[in-house]
């Protein structure tokens, strides 16, 4: 009988069931008559308890990383769609400056912002669905993973986390390297991207920097906190299976006990 890890109705009837016994005195004398002790009861009380708590820190804990993953990603979002709309003038302007004869230097400086590095950073894994390139075997899909090898979808995570970091980075270099190059200014001036809105930009990068890493934290603090309530449970459904039989045992001796028993489960 498994059951969800995690603090529910049969955890907090199993706590409750067992405090009940160790307050009535009456009731805890026929639990020792049996062969049972008050620490037994005492035990599961307090994992009871703190899975509980462990339980509201845990709520607590994904409602605070869930905002901050919301707050990145409205971020990065408009971050991205911001620096795409700067590249699209870039190029036009990239002619204007070659038709108004600027130097080799402006005109290399440029052509090296247009080049996207990001993306290459951003394309799918061959295991994300990237098709397999001619010639090279096609991968065994039911194979297992190799021993030691991490899974697939923590692999994509960690692949998508270092490619938004590496976007990031890069809109910050080359919103830069704009602002530097003053002979290109009143040439993307005259395409509605000014020094002002270069930059907020700017700004906008700087303000993601450690960011994509926080998210990432407050995720596995999360699961940390879940993987601790799931050992508290696992402890007191291991000793409330223990104990059982001394429980019922007073349950036959008392049926005031055993009606108690009969709103818990045998774990």
């Amino acid at each position: 009988m498994g059951g969800p890890l995690t603090f529910n109705s049969i955890v907090a009837t199993r706590t409750r069931v067992a405090d009940q016994i160790l307050q009535s005195a009456e009731y805890l004398s026929i639990y020792v008559s049996q062969g049972g002790r008050p620490e037994d009861l005492r035990q599961v009380v307090d994992l009871g308890q703190r899975a509980e708590l462990q339980h509201q820190e845990q709520t607590l804990a994904h409602a605070a990383g869930g905002a901050a993953i919301e707050s990145v990603q409205i971020q990065f979002g408009a971050m991205h769609g911001e620096y795409h709309k700067i590249k699209a003038a870039l190029r036009v302007v990239e002619k204007d400056l070659r038709d108004t004869g600027a130097s080799v230097e402006v005109l290399r400086t440029v052509r090296q912002i247009l080049i996207d590095e990001s993306e290459k950073v951003l394309l799918p894994a061959p295991d994300e669905g990237a098709p397999t390139p001619k010639g090279a075997p096609v991968p065994d899909q039911g194979a297992p993973a190799p021993e030691g090898a991490p899974p697939k979808t923590k692999r994509r995570r960690a692949v998508r986390s270092r490619s938004r970091e590496a976007f990031r980075a890069e809109v910050q270099k080359d919103v830069g390297l704009l602002i530097q190059l003053e002979a290109a200014h009143t040439a993307l001036a005259e395409r509605k991207v000014d020094l002002q809105r270069l930059k907020k930009l700017q700004s906008d990068a700087q303000a993601l920097t450690g960011k994509l890493a926080t998210r990432t934290e407050r995720k596995g603090e999360a699961k940390g906190k879940t993987r601790t309530l799931r050992g508290t449970v696992t402890e007191q459904r291991r000793v409330w299976g223990t104990i059982y039989p001394l429980l019922e045992l007073a349950g036959q001796a008392d049926p005031r006990i055993a009606e108690l028993l009969t709103s818990t489960r045998k774990r």
